[in-house]
């Protein structure tokens, strides 16, 4: 069975000021879909960004690769 990992920050967990840094514009969204399509360690992927929260959930390949996607949304 595959693990579904979901990193993120929302309103019960970061303030606002963090969550406006963390979200993502359209165009950014896009380019961390196309991100995580050709990485071949990640099976599958979804962004999901709002007012409120900002979450990034995925299934990886093998290994948990958290590094790899708290690098995308920090970046």
């Amino acid at each position: 069975m595959s693990k579904i990992i979901l990193i993120g920050a929302n309103h019960k967990t970061a303030p606002v000021a963090l969550r406006e840094k963390l979200s993502f514009s359209d165009d950014e969204i896009l380019a961390a879909l196309e991100f995580l399509k050709q990485d071949k360690d990640i099976k599958e992927g979804l962004v999901f960004s709002t007012c409120n929260r900002t979450e990034v959930l995925y299934i990886p390949e093998k290994d948990d690769q958290i590094d790899k996607i708290i690098e995308l949304i920090s970046d």
